[in-house]
C-alpha cells in the first residue's frame, strides 16, 4: 500500500512538473527555428499591417467623406452671372432699377428655420468694365466673347478676415497681387482658371495699380475708377478657399469697404447652411419646400419655360443617396483587396505550420512514448499557437502603428477631406481570428496524425 501511494505521488509530481514545463517547452519549440519563425511571423504581420493600412486609406478617402467635406448640408443659389444679369437689365427691367436675384426676405426666412446650426451668405454685385482698359490686356482675347466695347462683371464681397489670410498666402507664394489695396477699399482682384501662361504671369506685375473704370450695369454711367490689383488663379495650390458663386463670366474679388465706395445694389448670390445634428433631413425638405413655393411665384417666360430667375437647391442627402451605389462598389473593391492580402499571409502561415508539424511527427511519437499524454500534447500545441499569435500581435501593433502614422501624415498633406481613423475594431477582429486560426490549424493537423498508432509512427521514421 505504501508503495502504491508512493507511486501515485510520484506520478502526480511528474504531471505537475510536466504541466509547468509545457509553456517552456512551447516557447522552446517555436524558437527552435528562429529564422523560419521570424520570417513567417514578419510576413504575416506585414500582411496584416498593409491590410489595415488599406482599410485606413479606404475609410479616410471614402467618397462619403469627400461629399461631407465639399458640400454643405444645404446649398441655395441663383444661376445668374454678370453676363445674364446684364441681359436682364437691358431687356426686362426699367432704367435705374436692378432685378433682385435672391430676395432678403426669403434669405431671412431660411436662416430663421429652427434646424439651422449656422449659415454663410455670399454677396456681391454686378457692374460693367471697358474692354479697352490696359489692365485687361493679358486676358482680353480670352474674355471678349460677343462683347465689343463693354463687358458685364461679377464682384464678390470678401471679408477682412479672408483678405488677411489671402495676404499671408500671397506673401508666402510670392504672387503678384496687391491685397493691401483691396483691403483699403481701393482695388479688386481678377479671378481666373489657369488662363495665364507663366510668361503672362510675369508680365502681370506691370498691371498692378492700373485704373479700371467701373460703370453702372443699368444706366451705363461711370461710377468711379478702382485699382487693378492682379490676377489670381483659383487652381493655385493651398489657396484659401473662396466660397465663390462662379457660374461663368468675369469675376472679381472686392472688400466690403470697396463695395461701399462703389455704392451699388448688393445682391445675395447663394447661401450655405449647416444643419443641427439630427435635423439634416427635416431641414433639407423644409428649405426645398420654401424655395419651390418661391419659384412657383415667378412667371414663366414668353415661351412657357421656367423663369431663369428661379433659385436652385442642392441637398447633401440627395447627393449621398445618388452616390450610394458608387460608394458601396468602392468599399467592396477595397474590401476584396484587403481580404486577398490577409489570405496571402494566412496561406504562408499555413504552409510553414504544415511543414513544421509534418517534420515533428516523429517528435510527437517519441514524446507520447515516454509518457506525454495526447491531452498534454494538444495543450502544448495550443500554447505554441497562442505564443505565435501574441508575437504576431505585437509585431502587427508596432508595424501598424508606424504605417498608420505615415498614412496620416501623407494623406493629410495631399487630401483635404481625408478623415483620420485608426482601424482599431478591424485590428481587434484580425487578432481574434488570428488566435483562432493559429490554434485550430495545429489542432486539426495533429488530429490527423494522432489517428496513427505511436508504434507505427516510430517504426516509419526508424525505417
Amino acid at each position: 500500500t505504501d508503495c502504491s501511494i508512493s507511486n501515485r505521488e510520484r506520478i502526480a509530481v511528474r504531471r505537475r512538473k510536466q504541466k509547468h514545463n509545457l509553456p517552456r517547452m512551447a516557447w522552446r519549440n517555436i524558437m527552435r527555428f528562429k529564422r523560419r519563425f521570424f520570417v513567417s511571423a514578419a510576413c504575416l504581420s506585414l500582411g496584416l499591417s498593409v491590410s489595415l493600412g488599406v482599410i485606413m486609406i479606404s475609410a479616410g478617402t471614402d467618397t462619403r467623406n469627400e461629399i461631407e467635406y465639399d458640400y454643405s448640408d444645404i446649398f441655395v443659389t441663383s444661376l445668374i452671372d454678370g453676363e445674364y444679369f446684364g441681359n436682364l437689365c437691358e431687356d426686362i427691367i426699367p432704367p435705374d432699377e436692378q432685378p433682385i436675384i435672391f430676395p432678403d426676405a426669403l434669405l431671412n426666412q431660411i436662416q430663421n428655420l429652427s434646424g439651422v446650426e449656422n449659415s454663410h451668405v455670399t454677396r456681391g454685385g454686378f457692374w460693367e468694365l471697358l474692354l479697352e482698359e490696359q489692365a485687361l490686356d493679358l486676358i482680353r482675347e480670352k474674355i471678349i466673347g460677343t462683347h465689343i466695347y463693354r463687358v458685364p462683371c461679377t464682384f464678390q464681397i470678401m471679408s477682412d478676415e479672408y483678405l488677411a489670410e489671402l495676404k499671408d498666402f500671397v506673401e508666402k507664394e510670392g504672387l503678384y497681387l496687391d491685397v493691401d489695396a483691396v483691403m483699403e477699399g481701393e482695388g479688386v482682384i481678377f479671378l481666373h482658371d489657369h488662363a495665364l501662361s507663366p510668361a503672362e504671369i510675369e508680365m502681370s506685375k506691370d498691371t498692378l495699380g492700373l485704373p479700371l473704370g467701373v460703370y453702372d450695369i443699368v444706366n451705363k454711367k461711370k461710377v468711379r475708377d478702382i485699382r487693378f490689383c492682379g490676377y489670381l488663379d483659383i487652381e493655385q495650390e493651398e489657396l484659401p478657399e473662396i466660397n465663390y458663386s462662379w457660374i461663368g463670366g468675369i469675376y472679381f474679388l472686392i472688400s466690403e469697404e470697396g463695395f461701399k465706395n462703389i455704392q451699388a445694389e448688393e445682391q445675395n448670390f447663394h447661401i450655405n447652411i449647416t444643419a443641427k445634428q439630427g435635423s439634416r433631413l427635416s431641414l433639407s425638405r423644409e428649405v426645398e419646400r420654401i424655395v419651390a413655393e418661391y419659384n412657383e411665384q415667378l412667371e414663366p417666360d414668353e415661351y412657357g419655360n421656367p423663369n431663369d430667375m428661379r433659385l436652385y437647391v442642392m441637398l447633401k442627402i440627395d447627393i449621398l443617396r445618388e452616390m450610394s451605389d458608387y460608394i458601396m462598389s468602392n468599399r467592396m473593391v477595397l474590401g476584396a483587396l484587403c481580404a486577398v492580402l490577409l489570405l496571402m499571409g494566412i496561406v504562408n502561415y499555413m504552409d510553414v505550420t504544415i511543414t513544421g508539424l509534418t517534420v515533428r511527427r516523429h517528435e510527437f511519437a517519441v514524446m507520447e512514448s515516454i509518457g506525454l499524454t495526447r491531452k498534454q500534447l494538444r495543450k502544448l500545441l495550443i500554447l505554441e499557437g497562442i505564443f505565435y499569435s501574441l508575437i504576431i500581435t505585437v509585431l502587427t501593433g508596432c508595424m501598424g502603428g508606424v504605417v498608420g502614422l505615415i498614412i496620416r501624415k501623407v494623406m493629410r498633406s495631399r487630401t483635404d477631406y481625408f478623415v483620420v481613423k485608426f482601424p482599431f475594431v478591424e485590428l481587434a477582429a484580425c487578432i481574434a481570428v488570428l488566435f483562432v486560426l493559429c490554434i485550430l490549424i495545429v489542432l486539426g493537423l495533429y488530429r490527423k496524425y494522432e489517428k496513427e498508432s505511436i508504434s507505427n509512427r516510430l517504426r516509419m521514421y526508424a525505417d
